[in-house]
């Protein structure tokens, strides 16, 4: 063996920096409840570490811990240090108060929460500085603009004049992040930070701070239940469930070879191109058969045959081949009108320009686009929601609008109605669509009351009949029976879509309209909601219409999709042809930005 040479007597030992943070032995209780028992962890000073888990697995206890954040009624124990900062579970809010954002620094999920909506985003980004007494007022708005520069916002003197409810999601999170890296701080926390955002802004964001934390030396503790995109940009990775970690290491050996079953059910969930013999995606509870990197591509499902979809028959009786949806040359063009002594134009949106499809009864067909590309007027539209500014919209038979020779034809109440019993739609956050008030057997039980659909459903016509669909229903979508006594925010979030699920096919509706419908799910309750809403399109013949940014998602569910930008349609056809051989510019885009484990890993 070769010995080490010692330093000579009297030199100077090489200085080791102290970790960015180092979390001890950290429990987070409530007066009857362990949140979080027995975590250690440490980032060291510009080190990426993911802390990955489902809902109520502790990731987020243990930030708000580390920013000494807990609200009330709940304590920590344990030790945290913050870069030289020691043992901070042990001081008093007003200890802690000047250390963050000079220390330590945080990013939430939502911006529009954390911003003020009546100070200008310069004002804030300066305020951060200002208040730590790291500049004047002077030097710290104009390093404010300086930060909105850094981080990317095209226009950063405009930007600093704006109001949050002036930007874009996107630019609204880089403020976040601009503030957050103002004082430059030792530790930067992000939860979930990209989880609401479209994945060509996500990519965007994500490139951002890996950038940002790598050339400023600060610790990233990357908060997500997305593993792709932990393997895109962090270094090790630390997995908690039920407030415990159950395995931690560096990303590529985790993601590679992972020795914990929980571990081996989130890559799975999280792998859209996996699939069991069936068909269906993986969740963390069937996982056993899953091996990471020996995925294939998914089988595309296979649409209702015509001969077997609900259409009714024609004049002689054979059954219709029509579109159960059809949509010519469909414009939607908003014009919102300026308040104020001055007169200046109006500010004109065309939200849709053009747009025409087909849905085919039994088919599943997808809309992908960023926001603002005209995916929800779409919805919006084939509901009866909103009406177009020309163009036609047929659903099921009915007419919403149309052009012709004696002008513009909208439809009127009894076609609305009758469009709104076999049209349904579930929506992207279910706690907005679901009525706090009520029970989820009443939820569950309103569109029985619309007298289309009781005039089409005998049995809803009495409250034996509706408490009788309503439990179908409910076991349908995988929910308790006595779910129906309580209310949404005693659920869960992925259980809140399934009850909306249950809402939107109580009807039994012929087409089923789904807007982003697991952008906010974990990885696994994601997984849940797409094998369900494939078994109930196949069970009851469903036409299903999915609004979605994330290309992934649309590939593994949908037989033909459209891509939209701008309020344009820029290309259609069978999904896996489009995945395979995109033929346009901004699709293409939109592939390479999709995060996918697989290519991740690799």
């Amino acid at each position: 063996m070769t010995a080490v040479p010692s330093a000579p007597r009297g030199a100077a030992r090489p200085v080791v920096p102290a970790p960015a943070l180092a979390v001890r032995d950290l429990a987070v209780r409530t007066r009857d409840r362990a949140l979080v028992d027995g975590v250690s962890l440490t980032v060291g000073a510009g080190e990426r570490v993911g802390l990955i888990g489902e809902s109520g697995s502790g990731k987020s206890m243990t930030a708000l811990a580390v920013m000494g954040l807990l609200p009330d009624g709940v304590t920590a124990t344990g030790g945290v240090d913050v870069a030289a900062e020691r043992d901070l579970l042990a001081r008093g809010d007003r200890r802690l108060a000047p250390l963050r954002g000079q220390l330590m620094s945080m990013v939430f999920q939502e911006p529009m929460t954390a911003l003020d909506p009546l100070v200008r985003v310069g004002a804030q980004v300066a305020e951060v500085m200002t208040l730590h007494g790291a500049r004047g007022r002077a030097d710290a708005a104009e390093r404010a603009v300086g930060l909105l520069r850094e981080v990317g916002l095209p226009d950063p003197d405009r930007a600093a004049r704006a109001y949050p409810h002036q930007l874009s999601g996107g630019q609204r999170q880089r403020v976040m992040i601009a503030m957050a890296l103002a004082n430059d701080p030792a530790l930067l926390v992000a939860d979930e930070p990209t989880t609401a955002l479209d994945v060509t802004v996500q990519e965007q964001v994500l490139d951002l701070m890996a950038d940002l934390v790598a050339r400023r030396g600060t610790g990233l503790l990357f908060i997500t239940h997305d593993l792709a995109v932990v393997a895109r940009v962090c270094e090790r990775v630390v997995v908690m469930r039920d407030g415990r970690v159950v395995e931690s290491g560096p990303v590529a050996e985790v993601f590679a070879d992972p020795q914990h079953p929980y571990t081996r059910g989130l890559l799975a969930a999280s792998d859209l191109t996996a699939t069991d013999a069936q068909g269906r995606l993986f969740t963390v509870a069937t996982a056993d058969g899953y091996r990471p990197g020996a995925a294939a591509a998914p089988t595309a499902p296979t649409a209702v045959p015509p001969a077997a979809s609900p259409e009714p028959p024609d004049g002689d009786g054979a059954r219709s081949t029509a579109p159960v949806v059809r949509v010519r040359d469909l414009a939607r063009r908003y014009v919102r009108s300026r308040a104020g002594w001055r007169r200046r134009p109006a500010d004109v949106v065309d939200a849709l320009r053009g747009v025409s499809f087909d849905v085919a009864p039994g088919e599943r067909f997808g809309l992908v686009g960023e926001s603002g590309s005209g995916k929800t007027t779409a919805l919006r539209l084939l509901a009866g929601l909103d009406t177009p500014t020309s163009g036609t919209v047929e659903v099921a038979g009915v007419r919403l609008a149309e052009d012709g020779p004696d002008g513009r034809r909208l439809a009127g109440p009894r076609e609305l109605a009758r469009v709104r019993s076999d049209l349904q739609m579930v929506f992207q956050d279910p706690m907005g669509s679901l009525d706090p008030r009520l029970r989820v057997g009443d939820v569950v039980a309103e569109p029985l009351l619309n007298p289309a659909n009781r005039a089409a459903l005998p049995e809803a016509a009495t409250p034996d009949g509706r408490r009788g669909l309503v439990a179908e229903m409910l076991a349908a979508v995988g929910l308790p029976a006595d779910a129906a006594g309580r209310y949404p925010h005693q659920f869960s979030g992925g259980q809140r879509q399934r009850i909306s699920i249950a809402r939107a096919l109580v009807c039994r509706p012929r087409v089923l309209v789904a807007d982003e419908p697991v952008s906010a799910l974990d990885v696994s309750v994601r997984a849940q909601v797409l094998n369900l809403l494939a078994d109930l399109a196949d069970e009851r013949e469903l036409t299903l219409v999915l609004v979605s940014h994330d290309l992934g998602v649309v590939r593994h569910l949908c037989d033909r999709v459209a891509v939209m930008r701008a309020g344009e349609i820029v290309e259609q056809g069978t999904t896996e042809q489009v995945w395979a051989d995109p033929q346009h510019e901004y699709t293409r885009r939109l592939q390479a930005a999709t995060p996918v484990l697989d290519v991740a890993r690799r």
